[in-house]
């Protein structure tokens, strides 16, 4: 399994089946780390009904591979992603940033003209990761985050 080929991968809206596999994730230090969610359905509880926040589970064939988080705000969609440890490497997390900034707009609707990643500074893996991806770094924000962002304005 590699993350060359985008095509391969599906997007779908994750249910609470999906969240309890992310949160079997969240055990492994490469990823508890970093994430700070205690209590997984809670969170899912939280967000599923917000029209501005997206879970999605990325598959290839009948196999999860990753969870998206994005939030809309304004013109802005904030995403995160979190692979599955035991495929860290592979280039999936770089393969599912391009298909999500290639499909934006069939996933989140129109009028976004920016996609940012606020990562710690000490991520290295998810910094090279967007990097790899086509995100620039923009700024260190007011919570000391390396804010990085990918232009989707619409051209012409």
């Amino acid at each position: 399994m590699t993350g060359d080929n985008t095509s391969k991968y599906v997007f779908k809206v994750c249910t609470e089946n999906e969240i309890r596999v992310t949160s079997g994730w969240h055990k492994d230090p490469s990823i508890g780390r970093w994430i700070f969610i205690d209590d997984w359905n809670a969170y899912f509880k939280a967000v599923k009904d917000d029209p501005d926040y997206f879970l999605l589970a990325a598959y290839e064939g009948a196999e999860m591979v990753a969870e998206i988080a994005a939030e809309k705000k304004g013109n802005e969609l904030a995403v995160s992603v979190i692979v599955d440890p035991r495929l860290h490497g592979k280039g999936i997390g770089r393969a599912l940033l391009l298909k999500l900034c290639d499909e934006h707009t069939s996933l989140f609707g129109t009028g976004i003209t920016s996609i940012s990643a606020y990562i710690n500074p000490e991520n290295t893996a998810s910094r090279r990761c967007f990097e790899k991806a086509g995100f620039v770094y923009i700024k260190n924000d007011d919570d000391g985050e390396m804010q990085y962002s990918f232009d989707v304005t619409p051209k012409g």
